[in-house]
């Protein structure tokens, strides 16, 4: 399965590991649509994952493509049932002009629904990214895999960190794992990969952050 990279991994035995983690997504994960995107450290906040599954409707490449201001837009309508345009203008800060551009795009896609009472985000794309699994990789410090781990929790439905061997079991028996809903991948010594400890499913909390994955998605 194809990946796109937003940074190339650094030369090392990290590099290796995601390299055996990504080949083995689609049997680990049981991926049988054709509508799955895999990237490698999408810029998405202050972080970048090593890995993200995502799981889409093939009606995410109807979104158009016009930068920061649309998934703006999709975030605050996401985030409320319906709202007019002034207050549309005010909670995204963008020129007049651009805005009621944007929407105009986003109505005419079918992705926004207006009418006497406002605009609204289409049920269909409240759910455009329908899974969404991010995957942190370490070669030693699992401590701080957990910390980044934890972090993708806000974009993702699961979140996982892979490890060796070595060290992958005594990451799944710390409490802040299970505590954090953290899931654990082992890879072997023969570099076959193992879920030895499942994510717990959540509904990622930043819609900003899940309209950008949506744009950097459609994008390539």
């Amino acid at each position: 399965m194809k990946i796109t990279y937003f940074r190339r991994p650094i030369e090392g035995p990290e590099k290796r590991i995601e390299e055996i983690v990504a080949s083995s997504i689609p049997s680990t994960f049981n991926l049988h649509s054709h509508f799955t995107w895999i990237a490698a450290s999408a810029p998405l906040g202050a972080g970048r994952p090593d890995l993200v599954v995502v799981s889409y409707k093939p009606e995410i490449f109807l979104l158009p493509s016009s930068g920061t201001s649309t998934t703006e837009i999709l975030a605050y309508l996401f985030s409320v049932q319906k709202a007019h345009l002034i207050t549309i203008k005010k909670r995204i800060k963008r020129p007049d002009h651009i805005v009621v551009s944007r929407l105009r795009d986003l109505v005419d896609a079918e992705i926004v629904f207006e009418n006497q009472s406002g605009y609204s985000l289409s049920p269909n794309w409240r759910s455009i990214l329908s899974d969404i699994t991010a995957i942190e990789i370490k070669v030693t410090d699992w401590r701080k895999a957990v910390q980044q781990a934890a972090r993708n929790r806000v974009l993702s439905h699961r979140s996982f960190i892979a490890l060796p061997e070595s060290i992958a079991k005594k990451a799944a028996a710390d409490p802040s794992v299970s505590s954090l809903g953290l899931g654990i991948m082992e890879i072997d010594n023969h570099e076959r990969v193992h879920v030895i400890k499942q994510a717990r499913k959540s509904k990622p909390k930043i819609p900003s952050y899940y309209f950008k994955l949506a744009a950097l998605l459609t994008a390539q």
